[in-house]
């Protein structure tokens, strides 16, 4: 039986292609036959023609593998898009999936994907020192020549360290969180040039033995690095010098050991001054005494025309000092924590602290008049040692905006003031809120929040009529951690104010403007066997009912509450226009 040279391709004839690869491959497959029924074919001769038989089985595979990945994009259209798009597809995946390696699997995907992924070398530079992997140089190499991001963590390998001071060359931002890491980056850092650096942030335990580091830690500026322009220093300690970063946007750094290792008043000023573009500026524990400033020093002031945010935190000297010195726009954003973070609270009243606030209202009411209204005040503690007061304005993008209810409303936080202070009763609570509210002229605000079940408890054996009565105007009250009615009742309620206060002394419902009441859980019920949100509606449907009936109703009540049977919402209805529910969790 003889068997034929070669055999058609299945479909050749249909084929354009087909029928043009038949011909050339019938007239190669019969040079091969002609060589095996040779008699004179010999060893070196049969290793030639294995050879170019593999070369051609490795170039018809090549070609298959073209003629698939056309027929992928057939049919797959994701496959069409314009690398650029594909780009951005997969930037959204990585932003989507904390875990590196389930990212990094995409290249296995189809060659396209690999392709696309390899290409994208920004992404491997940022994702090189990711925590959840083993950086190598591998992943580096496929970085090419663009910018890396360094990650050390606290429990840094040795590897990863090494790995790390090989490449800080290349770095645009380093990040380092704990002794180790930390203080192995100073040394690596010492004398190098950093061009490419935009962002370091290194941050150092508070059990470090700072006398066995001063002279690593005060180091750090002795680098080159003409572009940086984040800097964030937690426990390090900064010494000046002609390579102090003057680009700087933002700068953010936190002593929470002993000061004494704070830059001399004069070289904090000195640093200071030097980075006029500041959009951001935080200072925990790190101001200097600067009553050790000469009178003609402390009296040229320090601008920062472009900044948006100022956090301070320290106790009331040193923040005193500071801001009497300051500059800002009005349009500012500033956060005050008034403690010393070596300390576990400043041992002071409430009284005494919302007093030295009085200082900043000069601020916040330029804020109010050239940049946004005073809109909302949200009352916040989180335990009897602890009170935070936020004002808030309408949402002008220069701060992260808040959703104070459950519309649509987003405001940006003014001024918020953190108190780390004496045990406070209710009376005291309410005289303060009276206070802060007359020397901020909060009188007309809308929105008032009370977030936190210590604020109710205490409000509670006070009586919670003082603290609601500044407020005339508000239209939106929310009522934070509400596990029991009387966080509420007092709004169905006359209520005669004392006479020593600016309003009228007749008997009145409080809050006469109110118009959305928000109620929420906030896990307060937690500790309540068997909560069920029942137990509120009967005192809250006579608190409705009562208002309805005096002709000051509340027209919405958003609840913000785990579950809420419906034959509750029905009767809720009767007395309100609307009433909105969602879960805390949502």
């Amino acid at each position: 039986m003889s068997v034929p040279a070669s055999f058609p391709l299945q479909g050749a004839a249909e084929s354009p292609i087909g029928t043009s690869i038949e011909v050339i491959a019938a007239r190669r497959l019969q040079h091969f036959d002609s060589i095996f029924s040779s008699p004179i074919s010999n060893a070196a001769y049969s290793d030639t023609t294995e050879a170019s038989l593999l070369e051609d089985i490795d170039y018809l595979r090549s070609l298959t593998a073209r003629f698939s990945r056309r027929l992928n994009h057939l049919r797959c259209p994701i496959l069409r898009l314009p690398p650029e798009i594909m780009q951005l597809l997969f930037h959204a995946v990585v932003d989507l999936v904390a875990n590196t390696r389930h990212w990094m699997r995409l290249g296995r995907v189809c060659h396209h994907f690999r392709t696309v992924l390899l290409g994208m070398h920004s992404l491997w530079g940022k994702k090189a020192f990711a925590f959840d992997i083993v950086p190598n140089e591998t992943l580096l190499e496929r970085a090419h020549d663009a910018p890396i991001v360094i990650k050390l963590p606290s429990d840094c390998p040795s590897a990863r360290l090494g790995l790390a001071l090989k490449h800080l060359h290349r770095a645009r931002e380093i990040m380092a969180d704990g002794n180790v890491p930390a203080i192995e980056l100073i040394h690596g850092l010492r004398a190098k040039s950093l061009p490419l650096l935009d962002s370091l942030y290194l941050h150092i335990d508070t059990d470090v033995n700072l006398n066995s580091t001063t002279s690593l830690l005060s180091i750090l500026p002795s680098f080159s690095a003409p572009n940086l322009r984040h800097l964030e220093l937690t426990n390090v300690s900064l010494s000046y010098s002609e390579h102090w970063p003057t680009g700087l946007t933002t700068l953010k750094l936190q002593m929470l050991l002993d000061n004494s290792s704070l830059l001399s008043p004069a070289t904090f000023v000195s640093a200071l001054r030097l980075c006029a573009n500041l959009r951001e500026l935080e200072l925990y524990g790190y101001i200097p005494n600067l009553s050790e400033l000469p009178q003609a020093e402390r009296n040229q002031p320090i601008p920062f025309p472009s900044l948006e945010m100022l956090r301070i935190g320290q106790g009331h000297a040193r923040i005193h000092q500071l801001w009497t010195m300051l500059t800002l726009p009005s349009s500012a954003s500033i956060k005050i924590s008034l403690d010393e973070p070596q300390l576990e609270f400043d041992s002071r009243s409430l009284t005494a602290h919302v007093e030295y606030t009085r200082m900043f209202s000069a601020h916040v009411t330029a804020y109010n008049a050239v940049i946004s209204r005073m809109s909302a005040l949200q009352i916040h503690a989180e335990d009897e040692h602890w009170l935070c007061l936020k004002v808030y304005g309408a949402d002008c993008g220069t701060d992260a905006a808040y959703p104070p209810d459950l519309s649509d409303t987003r405001w940006t936080c003014i001024a918020e003031f953190d108190f780390y202070t004496d045990p406070w009763t209710g009376d005291e609570l309410s005289a303060a809120i009276a206070r802060f509210s007359s020397m901020f002229n909060l009188a007309q605000i809308r929105y008032l929040s009370f977030d936190d079940d210590s604020i109710g408890e205490c409000l509670r054996h006070a009586g919670l009529p003082p603290a609601y009565a500044s407020f005339k105007a508000v239209r939106t009250l929310h009522l934070g951690y509400c596990a029991a009615p009387d966080a509420f009742t007092p709004l169905r309620q006359l209520f005669s104010s004392n006479s020593s206060n600016s309003f009228s002394s007749a008997p009145s419902m409080l809050c006469p403007a109110l118009n959305t009441l928000y109620l929420s859980d906030d896990e307060a019920s937690d500790g309540i066997e068997d909560f069920e949100f029942g137990v509120l509606c009967s005192p809250l449907l006579e608190m409705l009912k009562n208002r309805s009936e005096r002709g000051i109703p509340v027209k919405s009540l958003e609840l913000g509450f785990d579950h809420i049977e419906e034959s509750d919402h029905k009767h809720l209805l009767e007395f309100v226009d609307e009433v909105l529910h969602k879960r805390p969790d949502e």
